[in-house]
Formats: C-alpha cells, structure tokens, sequence
C-alpha cells in the first residue's frame, strides 16, 4: 500500500485531531465540516445542484467513475461525504435542520482514517454510532454507465451489537448531482430509482474480504456508495478499507 501523504488528506488530519476532544452528547454546530476522504473533487454549494451523464460536455467537472480504487493511504481516489439518516431534513425547517447538522459535526469529529491496527503504518476509514441514532456513516457518489453491471470489493472489520448491522450497500440515481451533502426527501423522491442492500459485515475483530455485484438499471446514471452503520453499537467502531470498484468480468 502507498505512503500516507499528509499534505493530500489534510481535512482527513483535521478529523482525526478533532477525533481527541469529541464528546459523547452532539455539539452545536453552525456549518459542516469537510468528512474523511472528501479528497478534492468539486461539488455544489448546499442547496445548489448540477447534472452531468458520463461522456457528456467539455465544461464540467469529471465525476469520479469507475474503476476506482481506494485505501486512504495516498492520494483521495473516493469523495467521500457524511450522512445521518435516510435523508437531510429541508433546510426551511430550521429546527430539524439544525439538530442533523449537529449530529453531522459529531459524527465527523468521532470519525477519522486512523490505523488499521494499532501501529500499522496502513489507514483506514473508521466512524461509531451514538445513541439516539438509528443510521449513519458516509455516501460516496459515482458516475456508472447504464445496464452495465459492477464488482464492489471492501475489507472490513468491526465489533458489532446484537442488533446493530454494517456494510457497504448502494443508491441508484437517474442523473450525477453534484450536491455535496446527503439528500433531501425532495431530491431522493426526484432523482432515486432503486436501492441495493449490497454486502453486510459480520461482528469480528479481524478483518475479512467481502464483495458484491450490481447491474446499473437502464436510467441509472449516478451511485452512491453507502458505508453504513445502523443501530446503536456502544462505542465500538467499524473499520472499511481496500475499496474496488470495477466493470464485473463475465463469466461463461
């Protein structure tokens, strides 16, 4: 595995500094934080969305597309941004809005690319669950190409309670929106076309491989790659590492 540069994951440090002082009850927070492994691809501004296909225009932005690649230890290959929730409340609604920003901030400052084991030199993506929250973790949008079908590969490990559940699993978007949050209600009702549950972690201090396979719908244009944890888990954290994803090889 490369060398951890730490100049490239500079918002990536911050998090893990901000990892030392964070508390258990949810801070007030008036803006949100850059989140583990956002690296450096553009996005909108909150509230502001842009749509792009793959191959299409000269003057936008290159979504990330597959085949990619990450394990934290380089250069960000992966956009990685937090999510609480299935959705972001409406930003009308002051209140709610302002409660899932604090939890955002608190789960970027429990969240860091931190060691795979203590010592090892190799990093990884890790984040807990908090009480009072049902789901959580991070999304990572991608460009895919319609009714083509993908291979995703992760390493994890993580202790889990009995009724709580990790993994990697999946959104299906009609078109690549550059919104660099999660979605609201209104945008998840316009823009998702489906859902795959993907490959779920089992409890274990180790790590082990796991992987899955999808076939873009014949309108789906834009992923999200969903790390997930859902269901109270104590402070036990989950760890993902070696992120593939690439075009399946068929088989005969």
């Amino acid at each position: 595995m490369k060398r951890f540069t730490t100049c490239r994951y500079l918002a990536l440090v911050g998090s893990c500094l901000l990892l030392l002082c964070a508390c258990e009850a949810p801070p007030t927070s008036d803006s949100l934080a850059t989140g583990p492994g956002r690296g450096d691809r553009p996005s909108a501004s909150a509230g502001e969305t842009a749509t792009t296909k793959p191959g299409e225009g000269t003057d936008k932005p290159k979504p990330p597309t597959p085949p990619l690649a990450e394990n934290f230890d380089g250069d960000p290959q992966l956009s990685i941004f937090p999510r609480v929730g299935k959705v972001r409340p409406d930003p009308t609604d002051g209140q709610q809005a302002g409660i899932w920003a604090a939890y955002i901030d608190h789960l970027l400052r429990t969240s860091a690319v931190a060691p795979r084991q203590p010592g090892s030199p190799d990093r990884a993506l890790t984040f807990k669950g908090f009480k009072g929250i049902e789901s959580l973790g991070f999304f990572s949008p991608l460009a895919v190409v319609p009714g083509t079908r993908y291979q995703v590969s992760f390493s994890s490990r993580g202790k889990l309670a009995p009724d709580a559940r990790a993994g990697i699993g999946l959104l299906e978007f009609r078109e690549f929106l550059w919104i660099g949050q999660q979605f609201t209600r209104d945008e998840v009702s316009k823009y998702l076309l489906g859902e795959n549950s993907g490959a779920r972690i089992h409890s274990s201090t180790d790590w082990d491989h796991y992987q899955f396979t999808f076939q873009a719908g014949p309108e789906t244009r834009m992923i999200h790659l969903i790390f997930y944890l859902d269901g109270e888990n104590g402070n036990d954290p989950v760890f993902f590492d070696d992120i593939r994803i690439e075009p399946a090889t068929r088989t005969t």
